[in-house]
């Protein structure tokens, strides 16, 4: 093969791979599960108190801001909530057991009975 058929072979492949425009692998666009829109969203962040949108990916929050600055993660498959301008917080863990009566799974109820009262009456 001479160096004239080399280059011009060499020139068409490139074109040719070129044409497919295939995207880089890096640039992999990512697309979220959920986006939570329209809401009063309580952060717990100093530098943003509130904010009108997020994107959870795998139940985690991935981002959160307004609903334009989202647009870059949504994608087939992805839900959008709109939760109508209500509040939105973040999770609460209540650490507060009694761990007898949740241990056991029983609860006693005293209505319309102040928990000194039933102390007082001896059943507590």
């Amino acid at each position: 093969m001479n160096r004239y058929t080399f280059l011009s072979t060499t020139f068409v492949l490139a074109i040719a791979v070129y044409s497919l425009n295939i995207p880089p692998l890096s640039t992999k666009k990512l697309v979220v599960d959920l986006i939570v829109k329209n809401g009063v969203i309580f952060t717990g962040n100093s530098s943003l108190h509130l904010a009108d949108s997020m994107a959870i990916q795998n139940d985690r929050i991935l981002r959160i801001g307004n609903y334009s600055s989202l647009q870059d993660l949504v994608g087939i498959g992805t839900k959008e909530v709109n939760v109508e301008a209500k509040v939105v917080v973040p999770e609460f863990i209540d650490s507060h057991v009694h761990f007898i009566s949740g241990g056991f799974g029983y609860y006693i109820k005293y209505p319309r009975s102040s928990t000194a009262r039933v102390c007082r009456e001896g059943n507590g």
